[in-house]
């Protein structure tokens, strides 16, 4: 439930899927779907590695510790507003909250605070290794886009606001793990020299060999 909240809750358009899929509908939820759910959930971030490498990079391997050498952990909030900031053009464009773009800009900072944080902290804590936020990545990305695909076929009833985790509910679950995390940081473990040479050793480790 921790690793995808919303999964629990778009559970219930289940059978509206599958009616307008022309699937038949049981008492459970089909092996089949379950299995494509999760391959899908599983390969997609790997297959997206190199996309999100490219986006993390940037955010976890310089504008973060960056602002956080010089602001201290309040540099996590600031990176991660920055961060959620980026996507706004995206949602005039279709992404996330097209139907009410302004609304969506508290909400996606109110996701992308929190989940930078965890993203920050495990980046940290994996000593530069920046194919782990990037993975981290593509798995909140994945599971979004599965779950929308899979899931939710009446549109009227999915509220952008409340489900999956760019909504209320997956800010408030990720919020609360984002306490733990922003107490686990540790400002000064690693200056932004050291998180440069990490960065570039652990994409050169994932480099296949030539």
């Amino acid at each position: 439930y921790v690793a995808a909240p919303e999964l629990f809750v778009e559970l219930k358009h289940l059978p509206a899927s599958l009616a307008d899929a022309s699937l038949p509908l049981s008492d459970s939820v089909p092996t089949a779907l379950l299995t494509l759910f999760g391959l899908n959930v599983v390969l997609g971030p790997i297959i997206n590695l190199p996309l999100m490498l490219g986006e993390e990079v940037g955010w976890r391997g310089f504008l973060t510790p960056n602002l956080v050498q010089k602001f201290g952990k309040r540099g996590l909030i600031y990176a991660n507003v920055v961060w959620a900031l980026w996507h706004v053009p995206m949602f005039f464009q279709g992404l996330n909250y097209s139907n009410n773009p302004w609304l969506g800009i508290p909400f996606m900072i109110g996701v992308s605070v929190p989940m930078g944080i965890i993203f920050q902290t495990m980046f940290q804590r994996s000593k530069g290794a920046i194919w782990v936020p990037a993975l981290m990545h593509g798995v909140v990305n994945q599971v979004t886009m599965t779950v929308m695909n899979f899931l939710v076929r009446d549109e009227a009833a999915f509220n952008t606001f409340l489900h999956g985790p760019t909504g209320t509910i997956g800010i408030v679950m990720m919020g609360l793990l984002a306490i733990y995390f922003y107490r686990w940081y540790e400002v000064g473990l690693g200056n932004v020299v050291e998180v440069e040479t990490a960065v570039s050793t652990s994409l050169t480790t994932i480099q296949p060999n030539t």
